[in-house]
């Protein structure tokens, strides 16, 4: 199952799945874009260069995008 809250509700969905004995495999908060935009040619490549270098930084922790590339 995935479960989707708010931020500022995630500790108490959190605290009552634990109460209700449900074990957590993953309980984190991210960004989910509220629109997303299909990439298809070079844009899907311009895209996954830039992601590649983002990834590449040390300094990067992690990287939002609300594009959808292509599973090529």
């Amino acid at each position: 199952f995935e479960i989707y809250t708010t931020p500022e509700d995630f500790d108490a969905v959190e605290v009552a799945l634990a109460d209700a004995g449900i074990e957590t495999v993953v309980a984190k908060i991210t960004m989910i874009p509220d629109t997303t935009i299909e990439l298809t040619g070079d844009d899907a490549v311009k895209m996954q260069k830039m992601l590649d270098v983002l990834d590449d930084l040390d300094d990067v922790q992690n990287v939002y995008h609300n594009g959808i590339l292509p599973d090529d």
